[in-house]
């Protein structure tokens, strides 16, 4: 008799055991901010992601085009100059499965013209080798682990501790959704939100708000986490 009630007491404890790691898994699900990952996103992008602990980035989603997920923009002397990095084609995509063209020279292209643009700002010379490599990586092929390791060198110079997991199923409809909000076709920003900082063109163009988190490390440095918290 004492064995059989040890036996259940075990049972029982095994199944309040089984609740608490549900309890524990399936808030997430509901609660965790949802991005799409961008290339060198926005600031605006970046100042949602401090906002939280842990974040999700969609895997499952078919590829949108002329979003900020192939695109970025900088400032060089001739004004906004969008990179837009160019993908293989095909059918209902995965975005974790787009592959970038092998035909164009791209990544050269796109970091001369970073460096045509930032080579004078303050702290270019300080993040430039770390961001090279990543541009310059041969087994890097698909558009989503580039833009994965562009974002946590990122996050890495910000000093940013955010943790970082993944959808495995797609869901259309959800709490906390962030996969559209940071739009590259039109102005969904507030821009009146961003204070002013040093930019290398300023004086040409003025202030230009919102564009590649690059921009403001490049010209922040260290500040850079202070300006966005």
């Amino acid at each position: 008799m004492k064995t059989d009630l040890i036996e259940v007491f075990k049972e029982d404890a095994k199944i309040e055991k089984a609740k608490e790691c549900l309890q524990q898994k399936e808030p997430y699900k509901m609660i965790l901010p949802l991005f799409s990952l961008h290339y060198l996103p926005s600031i605006a992008y970046i100042s949602e992601l401090v906002k939280h602990e842990v974040i999700l980035i969609e895997t499952r989603e078919n590829y949108i085009k002329q979003t900020y997920r192939n695109r970025c923009k900088i400032l060089s002397s001739n004004g906004t100059l969008p990179l837009i990095i160019p993908i293989q084609h095909g059918e209902n995509q995965l975005i974790s499965e787009i592959k970038t063209q092998v035909e164009t020279d791209w990544k050269r292209h796109h970091w001369q013209s970073i460096i045509s643009a930032y080579n004078n700002s303050p702290y270019f010379l300080y993040y430039k080798d770390k961001f090279e490599a990543i541009y310059f990586d041969k087994n890097i092929h698909t558009l989503f682990e580039f833009n994965l390791k562009l974002l946590e060198l990122s996050l890495k110079l910000l000093k940013l501790n955010i943790e970082i997991r993944y959808t495995d199923v797609f869901v259309k409809d959800y709490q906390l959704d962030f996969r559209n909000t940071f739009s590259a076709k039109k102005m969904d920003i507030d821009t009146t939100d961003f204070k002013p900082y040093y930019q290398v063109f300023d004086c040409k163009f003025g202030f230009q708000p919102d564009l590649s988190i690059m921009d403001l490390l490049f010209s922040q440095g260290p500040e850079s986490r202070h300006y966005l918290i």
